[in-house]
């Protein structure tokens, strides 16, 4: 899969790192896993109004890695993404621009 999508909600960046298909008769669908590749945060603990782009490991682990789960037969994985409020990027270099613009 190798896309990255954004969590506008939380402004979190997350990469598609693999999925299971289980086998249901009536409609087969796919747990979509997701790893956090940064997230917006605090970056200076001291100082309360500096923020920026942060590495997975500033957050908790609720949040590094996301399951959503994907019906095959109604949907894409990236359309599943976008309709619960996802942003979807094709290439690591979109990612560059957001995080360091």
């Amino acid at each position: 899969m190798g896309k990255y999508f954004k969590d506008v909600e939380r402004n979190m960046i997350y990469k598609v790192s693999m999925g299971s298909v289980e086998q249901d008769r009536r409609n087969p669908y796919m747990e979509v896993n997701l790893d956090l590749v940064c997230g917006w945060d605090y970056t200076d603990i001291d100082n309360s109004d500096t923020q920026g782009w942060c590495s997975p490991n500033n957050f908790t682990e609720d949040v590094q890695y996301l399951t959503h789960v994907c019906y095959v037969l109604d949907e894409s994985v990236t359309e599943m993404l976008l309709e619960v409020g996802f942003e979807c990027f094709y290439k690591p270099s979109d990612i560059k621009q957001i995080v360091f613009e």
